[in-house]
C-alpha cells in the first residue's frame, strides 16, 4: 500500500461503533475535527507513539531469547528516556491545547475540572486493566504503575498547572531533579513505587513513576502555554496538513491511546507466531 493509498483509507476508516461510543463516554473520542487539529503536533504524538512500539519490540525479542540486550546500557536505557520524555512533552502540551480549547469554548471551570478527572480516570483505569492482566502474565513482574497509571494520574493533577502560567516551569524541573534523591531508594512496599521508590527484589515490565515522570508532563504544559497559547501556533508553518505521509501520521497521532493498548499484544502474538512455524520447520 502506498502513502496515497494509505491516506485515502485514513479518511475513510471509522472506529467499529461500541469502541467510538465507549471512547466518547469515557472522553477519549478521537473525533476531534481535523480541520481543528494541528498537523505538527497529531505528527509528533504518531513519531513519538512509533517509537515507543518500536522500542517495546525490541523488548519482546529480548524477552523472547531473540537478542540480546541488557538494558541498563546507557545506549538502551538513555534511548528508553528519550522515546519516555517525548511522550509525556506531548501529552503536556495537548492537556494545555485542551484545555484552552475549553475555555474558548465557554466550559466552566468546574465542568473543565470533571473533564479532566473523567479523563485521567479513565486511563487510570485502563492501567490498572493493564496491571491485572500483567499479574497474570508475569506474576510478581507485573505492571504496577506504569505510563497509563502516570498518564491518568497526570492528567487529573494538571489542572492547578494549567491554570498557571510560567511558574509551571520551575515545577516541573523541581520534580524532574527529585530523581536524584529518589532514584535507587528502597522500600518494603509496593504502594510507594508510583513515586519512584523501588525494593530490592524489584522487577517489571514497566515502571513509569511520578516522580520524575510528572516533572516532563508540566515541562509540556509549559511548552504548550509558549508554543500554543489559545490554540495558536506562536510561529509560521506550511499548510501541508492535506499531503498523503502528514495525513496518515496524523491519522496515526489521533489513535495513539488504542494504538498503544493493542500493539503489544498483537506484537506478542506475531512473534509466538514466527517462533511456533520456526519450531514446525525443524522438528522441534
Amino acid at each position: 500500500m502506498n502513502v496515497e493509498k494509505a491516506s485515502e483509507w485514513t479518511d475513510k476508516i471509522r472506529l467499529p461503533g461500541p469502541v467510538q461510543k465507549v471512547l466518547t463516554t469515557i472522553g477519549l473520542s478521537s473525533a476531534t475535527k481535523t480541520s481543528n487539529r494541528l498537523w505538527e503536533v497529531d505528527c509528533a504524538r504518531a513519531l513519538a507513539i512509533i517509537l515507543v512500539v518500536q522500542y517495546h519490540v525490541m523488548y519482546d525479542l529480548q524477552y523472547f531469547g531473540e537478542l540480546n540486550i541488557t538494558w541498563t546500557d546507557p545506549q538502551w536505557y538513555y534511548q528508553g528516556w528519550i522515546y519516555r520524555f517525548m511522550f509525556l512533552t506531548i501529552v503536556g502540551i495537548s492537556l494545555t491545547m485542551s484545555y484552552d480549547r475549553a475555555k474558548l469554548k465557554g466550559m466552566s471551570e468546574k465542568n473543565v475540572i470533571l473533564k479532566l478527572a473523567k479523563r485521567g480516570g479513565a486511563i487510570f483505569g485502563l492501567g490498572m486493566i493493564i496491571t491485572l492482566v500483567t499479574y497474570f502474565v508475569f506474576g510478581d513482574g507485573m505492571v504496577y504503575f506504569g505510563i497509563l497509571h502516570c498518564i491518568g494520574l497526570s492528567i487529573i493533577l494538571a489542572y492547578p498547572f494549567l491554570r498557571s502560567g510560567w511558574e509551571v516551569l520551575p515545577f516541573g524541573v523541581v520534580i524532574l531533579l527529585l530523581e536524584i534523591p529518589v532514584y535507587g531508594a528502597t522500600v518494603d512496599t509496593p504502594y510507594l513505587f508510583w513515586l519512584g521508590l523501588t525494593s530490592t527484589d524489584y522487577w517489571t515490565v514497566d515502571h513509569s513513576p511520578m516522580i520524575p515522570n510528572f516533572g516532563v508532563v508540566l515541562i509540556g504544559i509549559f511548552i504548550g502555554k509558549v508554543v500554543y497559547a489559545d490554540h495558536k501556533r506562536s510561529f509560521k508553518l506550511p499548510d501541508i496538513g492535506h499531503l498523503p505521509p502528514i495525513k496518515v501520521l496524523s491519522f496515526i497521532g489521533r489513535h495513539t491511546l488504542i494504538l498503544y493498548l493493542i500493539h503489544q499484544p498483537i506484537a506478542m502474538g506475531i512473534l509466538l507466531l514466527l517462533g511456533t512455524i520456526g519450531a514446525i520447520e525443524f522438528g522441534l
